[in-house]
């Protein structure tokens, strides 16, 4: 990899960079309707679990004075040896044999961050917004189409905002994401099969054909800072995460619950959101020697 960096006057600069890298430790991406992601980690062995193998591409400028920073970079990222894990033994079905199919593709990310920062005085912070996108291409999956990758978040804003006056300090963060994909399923119902018995029959659309909620959370925190003897210094406060306890979605869990055995379909579809931490209050206590 390579990187440079040019000054341009006295508070200006642009940067650039270019990177080949290589992982031999692959994360296997395992999506299930009835359970979430449940991503997990294989050393690669360069056939079924190929070597992760990515170009990086940067470019960028900041302006900085001894208050302030902002700067912005554009990213492209290419990454072949991507593995999706697809597992069709699912509790609601009856299949006999599990049946689980790894599969290798690529994928894509690019995006552009701008960062903003106060860094003196008794109020101090900084902004981040990220535009990005994130798409992953599998030959064998999804009819070969393209399709956005589980992490891919299109924006993502942080604000963090610090104020100290004597031992007290405050701070306000606040985080906002927009909502992640999902695969959300079309239809279930029963399939008619010879012999007039039944097996129940899910239908997904493409994959990752939905979004989950928007994301976003606010924290506040009260920190008093004080001394312990000549050279030890202590901290005690108070937290709250999640102030107006938003309803945040890790993820969606499907659930097929038969209704009527009678009926032409005898299946509906339950939709069951698993959340993230609601309000949340802490006290902490810290010592340093």
């Amino acid at each position: 990899r390579g990187s440079l960096t040019y000054n341009i006057g006295k508070n200006v600069s642009i940067k650039a960079g270019a990177g080949k890298y290589y992982q031999f430790i692959n994360r296997v991406i395992s999506e299930s309707l009835f359970s979430g992601s449940r991503d997990f980690w294989v050393l690669t062995d360069g056939e079924n679990f190929p070597v992760v193998s990515g170009k990086h591409f940067l470019t960028g400028f900041a302006y900085e004075t001894p208050d302030f920073l902002f700067d912005v970079e554009a990213y492209y990222k290419n990454t072949d040896g991507l593995l999706e894990y697809l597992n069709l033994t699912e509790p609601f079905f009856e299949i006999s044999e599990p049946t689980r199919i790894t599969y290798i593709g690529s994928g894509i990310a690019k995006g552009i961050d701008f960062f903003l920062q106060k860094k003196t005085g008794k109020y101090t912070g900084w902004i981040g917004y990220s535009l990005a996108r994130v798409d992953h291409n599998f030959p064998f999956l999804n009819e070969g189409n393209e399709f956005s990758a589980l992490h891919d978040q299109r924006h993502e804003l942080k604000t963090v905002n610090m104020y100290g006056i004597k031992k007290w300090d405050f701070s306000l963060t606040w985080v906002y994401g927009s909502g992640k994909p999902y695969t959300s399923p079309s239809v279930i119902y029963d399939l008619n099969l010879l012999g007039g018995t039944q097996k129940p029959f899910l239908y997904v659309g493409a994959k990752n054909n939905a979004r989950l909620p928007d994301y976003h959370r606010l924290d506040f925190s009260v920190t008093y800072n004080y001394n312990i003897g000549k050279e030890g210094k202590g901290q005690v406060g108070i937290a709250f995460i999640n102030l107006y306890d938003r309803d945040n979605v890790k993820y969606r869990q499907i659930q097929g619950i038969r209704v009527n055995n009678n009926s032409p379909s005898g299946q509906r579809l339950v939709v069951a959101d698993i959340k993230l931490l609601g309000f949340t209050p802490n006290i902490f206590l810290n010592f340093n020697f």
